[in-house]
This record gives structure tokens, sequence and C-alpha cells, in this order.
């Protein structure tokens, strides 16, 4: 019986973590129920699935970017104390990035979707050189990066995506 509710309290827990719910399945002890919701699950369940993007970092350890779905990317400067972000290309999917320094970055994604900042904070859309899924970048500057397809065909520019040059 005993071994029961504390596998009960256990599997409700779980459900209602990938539910969203937000109980704290670590606030549990042996046979105690889970605790009611906090005032804000959905706030916490969504900076928890932020916190699981990919990061991006830069020669500035203190600062890096994050992908954080939905279109999102995030920015560091105190080294991941505390993230601020932008909805840089709405529901875009965001799959890698390149910081060559603290405020230029390049984010490549799915359905050609590139994106530069050149001050850490404003991102502009590049026009890619084909229609293709993007699944790799690499930066040397806010000018000249590449760019890998989901096929494996790099594309190299140097002057900010106004004209590619397909390398392999």
């Amino acid at each position: 019986m005993k071994f029961r509710r504390i596998h009960e309290s256990f599997e409700l827990a779980t459900l209602s973590l990938a539910l969203g719910l937000g109980f704290a399945s670590s606030s549990l002890k042996a046979g105690q129920a889970p605790q009611a919701p906090s005032s804000q699950p959905m706030q916490i369940d969504l900076i928890e699935s932020r916190a699981r993007g990919t990061v991006i970092p830069t020669p500035d350890s203190s600062v890096k970017y994050r992908l954080a779905g939905g279109g999102f990317v995030e920015r560091t400067s105190d080294g991941g104390a505390t993230w601020n972000g932008q909805q840089v290309n709405q529901n875009a999917r965001l799959i890698a990035g390149s910081a060559p320094s603290a405020k230029v970055c390049w984010i490549v994604g799915r359905d050609a979707a590139i994106t530069l900042t050149k001050n850490g904070t404003d991102w502009e859309r590049v026009d890619p050189p084909v229609q293709a899924d993007f699944v790799a970048v690499t930066a040397k500057n806010d000018n000249t990066a590449t760019v890998t397809t989901a096929d494996g065909k790099k594309y190299a520019t140097t002057d900010r995506g106004k004209k590619w040059k397909l390398v392999s």
C-alpha cells in the first residue's frame, strides 16, 4: 500500500510536469501528494522549454546567444545568469548559429531562414542563396559567412548575402 501511494504520487507529478501544470516532483516526500500548481505554471513551463535551446558561444565568454524556439533568440552578457530574448523571425525553426564577436551573430534554419545581428540586438533577414533548409553556419564577421544546406551543399558570402557562391 505504501509503495503504491508513493508510485501514484510520482506518476501524478511526472504527468503534471509533462502537461505543464507546474507541480514540482523534487518537493514530494514519500506518501505525499503533489501540491497545487503555482500561480504562473505556463510562464515557468515556457522558461524551462526555452532554457533547453542551442547555445552559441562568442569569443567573449560572458556573451552568448541561445536559440529558444518559435523564432526567438536570447542573448546574455553576464555569462548566462540572465537572458534577454527577441523574436527574430516569427515561427521560424532556427537550427544553428555562429557568433564571430559579441555583437555579431548569424543564425540559420529551416525554410531558407538566415538572420544576422551586427549589434547584438537588431536582427535582419539575409536573402538565402537557395530555397533550402540550412543546418549550419560559420561566420568570420558581419559580412562573411558560409551556410550549409541539409543536403550538404555549402554557400559562401562576403557581402552579407547580396551574392552567394557555391563552394562545395
